[in-house]
């Protein structure tokens, strides 16, 4: 049974369509309260907002365009000048004043009295630079961190010509791990590779790393036997960024290493 035979129809106040009376408070609300009626310019037929659009498209564009150019037409028989440089404004920009900003700011500032104007705190003038009359005579005071010697030179260097090969790739290369961990299941915690993985600055920037327990630059220094440093006991395998923070520092002593490592040797 259609709901025309249940419920009686009635005529919209505004818009006189017909509705029935279930649907026409949800019809008056949805057209003629959030949308209200407006008239269209040329065939005075009323319209909501939500539809007038259409409604123009649909019947008067022509018509629209006619009177657009008509319009345009008009205007550039009397058009109005830009008050600053007196160029005639485009039909589109017709409600302004000036042609465009830049002619606007020239134009009002010209205006203003400037005298009783504060533009803010004058600025501070910077005295030039004394220009050094010896560029090329410009040394730094270096002073060398194994031996504690010190000299003048032209860039900043760590460590003196007698010293600065300890501290290069092939002088640390002597202190480096030789030897696979896995070999030696009884000296470390594999369980952490196994969980974290060896780190690649890559994929894994905070993977296991291998630590020694007394750094290289000590064992540099101190001219420590390169044996005992890159002996198995003297590795730790911790996180990339926990061995990162140790920097040069050792946690453990030379002498208690050495002992250690000698009783490992002596029950093999």
């Amino acid at each position: 049974m259609s709901s025309d035979t249940i419920y009686s129809r009635c005529s919209c106040i505004v818009c006189k369509k017909e509705c029935s009376t279930l649907g026409i408070a949800s019809h008056f609300r949805s057209l003629h309260i959030n949308h209200p009626p407006c008239s269209c310019i040329i065939c005075k037929k009323e319209y909501t907002s939500e539809t007038i659009s259409n409604h123009y498209t649909n019947s008067h564009s022509e018509r629209i365009i006619i009177h657009e150019s008509k319009k345009r037409d008009d205007y550039y028989k009397s058009p109005i000048s830009c008050k600053h440089c007196n160029t005639v404004i485009h039909y589109d920009r017709r409600q302004y004043t000036f042609c465009n900003s830049s002619c606007a700011a020239k134009y009002n500032n010209s205006k203003k009295d400037w005298s009783n104007i504060k533009t803010g705190p004058p600025k501070k003038i910077k005295e030039p630079k004394p220009v050094n009359p010896y560029p090329f005579s410009k040394l730094i005071n270096c002073t060398c961190k194994h031996c504690g010697l010190k000299w003048l030179h032209r860039s900043c260097v760590w460590y003196c010509k007698e010293h600065q090969t300890l501290y290069s790739h092939s002088g640390r290369a002597k202190f480096w791990f030789t030897f696979n961990v896995f070999d030696y299941p009884s000296l470390f915690d594999l369980s952490l590779i196994t969980q974290f993985g060896f780190r690649n600055s890559q994929t894994n920037s905070n993977g296991i790393t291998r630590d020694h327990r007394v750094s290289v630059n000590h064992a540099i220094k101190n001219d420590y036997d390169p044996y005992y440093i890159k002996h198995p006991l003297n590795c730790e395998l911790m996180p990339f960024n926990e061995n990162n923070s140790k920097k040069t520092s050792s946690s453990i002593s030379y002498e208690e290493l050495v002992r250690l490592i000698d009783e490992y040797d002596s029950k093999r």
